[in-house]
């Protein structure tokens, strides 16, 4: 479903007459709706842990602490999918993120280290200790971008009426709807409870759940990975 089939669609429904374009609209509730979609495309990326977005990254490493930029090595990367970084190589997992504190203590206290551990710092994937040249080391991330162009193209932001987002169409006109209630001073709160259910219930069967063996075994599901946040 393209962006202008979304504005269309969320624009009938407010009773707002029918859309033939979205982009280079001069209309003001035109212009508003797309400033309501582009805004939530970006807060789903955040908010929802949505597998539609998860990429695979592999790396050849170098022997150097320093891997080079994030950007470069996942392109569009947002953030890690937890406990999935590896070197393929020597068959051992990199643990992390860790935060500034402990990475120095890290570095402080076992310059004999074994366990490779990693961060990002400045935007650059850090690894210690260095791995050594060649090396794969493969993870999984989160990307930021979330449109999908004509051409395959993906980018982080609407900018074409062809242009589709790469979750769920259903959650974004939801979305569309009660921020565009909000900006208009309307009464928003019943949709904003409709989308609320519906993000929630789209999250907890986007991924197949995994066992998690164990004492105090659970159901591990994709949602307990999910990085909530205000709208």
């Amino acid at each position: 479903m393209s962006l202008l089939t979304i504005v269309d669609n969320v624009s009938r429904e407010l009773k707002l007459g029918a859309v033939s374009s979205v982009v280079n609209n001069a209309d003001e509730n035109v212009r508003a709706l797309l400033a309501a979609a582009k805004r939530e495309g970006k807060h789903l990326v955040v908010r929802a842990s949505l597998q539609a977005l998860i990429e695979e990254a592999t790396h050849t490493a170098i022997a150097d602490e320093d891997q080079g930029d994030i950007g470069t090595i996942a392109p569009g990367f947002d953030r890690f999918v937890p406990e999935t970084q590896w070197n393929r190589t020597t068959l051992l997992p990199l643990r992390g993120p860790v935060d500034g504190i402990e990475w120095q203590q890290i570095k402080a206290r076992d310059s004999s280290a074994v366990t490779p551990y990693f961060r990002l710092r400045g935007d650059r994937l850090l690894i210690y200790p260095a791995p050594t040249a060649g090396h794969t080391i493969a993870f999984e991330y989160f990307s930021k971008l979330w449109v999908k162009a004509q051409d395959g193209t993906l980018k982080d932001d609407f900018t074409d009426d062809e242009d589709t987002p790469r979750f769920k169409e259903s959650i974004i006109e939801l979305g569309v709807i009660w921020r565009f209630k909000e900006d208009s001073g309307l009464d928003y709160a019943e949709k904003k409870r409709d989308y609320e259910i519906a993000l929630k219930n789209a999250t907890l069967t986007d991924n197949a759940e995994r066992i998690v063996l164990g004492r105090g075994a659970r159901r591990a599901h994709r949602s307990d990975y999910r990085i909530t946040g205000a709208p």
